[in-house]
């Protein structure tokens, strides 16, 4: 046997359940490891985000590098040097030892010598070794000892030696452009 027990209705009142919703008590713990969660995972994330930042800043940037030819930074040098008019400004010494050191270097970046930091007769040695220099080497030796006599032994040149020396200066560096630099240069002139 078993007994059935029933609850009282009310036939006109609202359905109701039979109890009530339980609600959930307010945990701060739970509330305050929720919001230390939370607080974790976003300074773990700040923290891999300026990493990566710090690390793609410090990739070296590819930047495009015009290289400009040896004969146009020698000749445009040389330019700005008689834009200078040093020796008519009496100094003499100076004039030749910046218009042989824009020689010089132009040697050194055109033909790979070291050329600032050879005397006169072993840059001269040296360039006899250089097939593409043949064409100068009377020029530039008679360039070089004139400014040598300038510069050491404390001659000084008359205006047309000085005129001169640029001349040669520039003819040095014009004889020795190479062969595939002018057909281009040429073709930019001709268009």
């Amino acid at each position: 046997t078993f007994t059935v027990h029933t609850l009282p209705v009310e036939q006109q009142a609202e359905i109701k359940d039979v109890k009530e919703p339980l609600t959930i008590p307010l945990d701060w713990k739970f509330i305050l490891l929720i919001v230390l969660i939370i607080f974790i995972v976003l300074a773990v994330a700040v923290f891999f985000y300026l990493r990566y930042k710090k690390r793609k800043s410090m990739l070296p940037v590819k930047k495009k590098i015009i290289k400009i030819p040896a004969h146009v930074r020698a000749l445009t040098a040389l330019d700005n040097l008689e834009n200078e008019q040093l020796w008519q400004k009496g100094q003499v010494k100076e004039y030749h030892s910046n218009i042989t050191g824009i020689v010089r270097n132009y040697f050194e970046e055109r033909f790979n010598l070291p050329a600032l930091e050879l005397s006169t007769t072993e840059q001269m040695q040296q360039l006899y070794r250089v097939s593409s220099a043949k064409k100068i080497l009377n020029e530039t030796e008679q360039f070089l000892n004139n400014a040598d006599l300038v510069k050491f032994a404390k001659f000084i040149p008359i205006a047309s030696v000085n005129e001169e020396m640029m001349k040669q200066a520039k003819e040095i560096v014009n004889k020795t452009i190479p062969a595939e630099i002018e057909k281009v240069e040429e073709e930019l002139q001709n268009a």
